[in-house]
């Protein structure tokens, strides 16, 4: 390849990175209204968040993956908005345990910024948030209150 066909490549590929992640940053900026405004039409007020965090899903109902977006604390469920892909919505109801310890096979793993989640079904789920303390006890309280 010739210089000239080189740099159309590159200049291709930044421009294609360019249109995707602006993409990601407009919806994400716009997840903040859509929650506030799913909890209106559900009759659920936000109990805390709206708030950018990334999701890490260990096993089971919601996949094995990883995802920035906006999580929110509802009345009855915890809302995690992905700028790509669905939304995730879990019930109180599912939540079985919630700490700040990730089990990693043999090890574990403790932040002040985890919010671990241990489902019904066994499944795991993990948010990383600013003040993760805040959401545990939070979320402690909003399940003792259901």
């Amino acid at each position: 390849m010739d210089v000239p066909h080189i740099a159309f490549v590159l200049l291709l590929v930044i421009g294609s990175q360019v249109v995707v992640w602006s993409l990601i940053f407009y919806r994400m900026g716009r997840q903040k209204e859509a929650i506030r405004a799913e909890s209106w039409r559900s009759g659920e007020k936000v109990i805390l968040g709206p708030v950018r965090a990334n999701y890490q899903g260990w096993n089971g109902r919601f996949g094995v993956s990883k995802s920035i977006g906006t999580l929110a604390l509802l009345d009855h469920r915890i809302l995690f908005k992905r700028p790509l892909g669905p939304d995730i919505s879990i019930d109180l109801d599912w939540v079985a345990e919630v700490s700040d310890t990730v089990p990693l096979g043999t090890r574990t793993i403790t932040s002040a910024n985890y919010v671990s989640m241990r489902l019904a079904n066994e499944s795991s789920v993990v948010f990383l948030v600013p003040n993760g303390r805040q959401w545990i006890e939070a979320i402690r309280e909003r399940l003792v209150a259901n």
